[in-house]
Formats: structure tokens, sequence, C-alpha cells
């Protein structure tokens, strides 16, 4: 079977075999046809619709090393910082304001704020009837719980890539098999759930990547991004 007709299989019953997968990644020569099939695919569910957000990068420090990242610990270039409470609570504001409806809070990894002041902060933005978006790395099931009793919504914990070897290498000192259980504890604890991949990457394979979106398709993501 050409990588043509997987696609078209994709397109109509959104489900592939692996080597499916596989077939349509490592085939150059239906990008065009591949790109037109999933326009149409948007289309039929989401229309010509784009959901806006209001992103607050509420700090840049990270305790994580990870090597494509421009926040890493080790980037000593980098001018760190950590946004006062109340300037956060403000951009909030602000953003309701102006009509967004989801707010994304977004930082490194890190303890730069702890649970009281993380509970407070999503507990006084959910006053403006928003929805709260998370997006702050790796932490344990009972802060995730916290901060869904607090009113976050959404959490945003990109995998990067399913491959043991290749997360390892890009991520010292950091579990793939712990990023896998943050993802289980977000989903149990009713959090819509977000994940994804880096493309591109060193030593990386259509068949890598076919196992990749084979995960992403079996987890049942809500948010998925790719980059």
């Amino acid at each position: 079977m050409s990588s043509l007709k997987f696609i078209d299989t994709l397109a109509s019953e959104h489900n592939c075999s692996l080597y499916g997968l596989e077939k349509i990644i490592a085939d150059p020569s239906n990008e065009e046809y591949l790109f037109a099939k999933a326009h149409e695919v948007r289309k039929r569910y989401v229309k010509s619709k784009v959901h806006l957000k209001a992103l607050i990068e509420i700090s840049n420090i990270c305790t994580q090393t990870c090597y494509y990242c421009g926040l890493r610990a080790k980037n000593k270039t980098l001018n760190r910082y950590k946004m006062p409470v109340d300037e956060i609570l403000s951009l909030a504001s602000e953003a309701a304001q102006s009509g967004y409806k989801t707010i994304v809070l977004q930082s490194g990894q890190s303890d730069a704020y702890n649970d009281e002041q993380m509970c407070f902060i999503i507990s006084q933005i959910k006053k403006l009837d928003v929805q709260i978006t998370l997006s702050l790395g790796e932490k344990t099931r009972s802060q995730y719980k916290a901060y869904k009793l607090a009113g976050a919504n959404r959490y945003l914990l990109r995998i990067e890539t399913t491959n043991r070897a290749l997360y390892k290498a890009l991520h010292p000192n950091m579990s793939l098999r712990r990023r896998m259980q943050c993802l289980k504890d977000l989903q149990e604890l009713g959090y819509e759930t977000g994940s994804g991949l880096l493309v591109g990457l060193p030593n990386s394979s259509a068949k890598i990547l076919a196992r990749d979106l084979a995960f992403l398709k079996r987890n049942n993501f809500d948010m998925i991004g790719v980059g």
C-alpha cells in the first residue's frame, strides 16, 4: 500500500497502523496531499476558527538542563526573573477585560512560587470567569490536585519523545517514566491535558515519530503541540 492510501485511511478513520504512520512520515513526496487532507479534517471539525489565549510567562527560572531549551539552568547568559504576584493578577485582569476567555500561566520548572502562592494566584484569576491553563513542568500529584482545587482547568506537559534513549540524551537527570506518570496523574485528576512532541531531533527517525504519534493517540490527550 502506498503512503497515500495510509493518508486516506488516517483521514477517514482517524487511525492508522504503526507501519502506516512510518510510511507517511518517511515519504516526503506525499506532503502536499497530506497537508490537504489535514486541512479538510480541520475544517470539518473546527471550521475556520482561531481560539486566542492570553499567555503570561510568569517566570523563566528553571532547575532542569534540557539540552534544547533556552531556559535550561546552565544557560548563564539568560536574565532570570520571577514576576510579582500582583503583576500577574493585573495582567490576567487586563486580559479578561480585553475579552480573552483562557489565561495560560507558563514558567520554567522550579519552585519559584510555593504551592500557597500558586494556589492563591489561580484562585484569584478564577474570579475573572476565565479558563486557566498551567504549564509549569513536572509536579507531584498532590500539587496538581491543589492547583485543580484552586481553579485550574488545563495543564500542558509535552512528552517531547517516547523513545527512552533519546529522552535520556535530551533530559539529564530526568525520567521518561516520571513524565508519563505526571500525564497520567493530570488526566486522572480531571485536567484537560495537553502533551506534544519535538520533531527534527538528532538520532530520531520515522519509526520513533510513528511510535510517538501512537502514544498521543492511545492516551487521547485534549491538546497536542508539535514543533
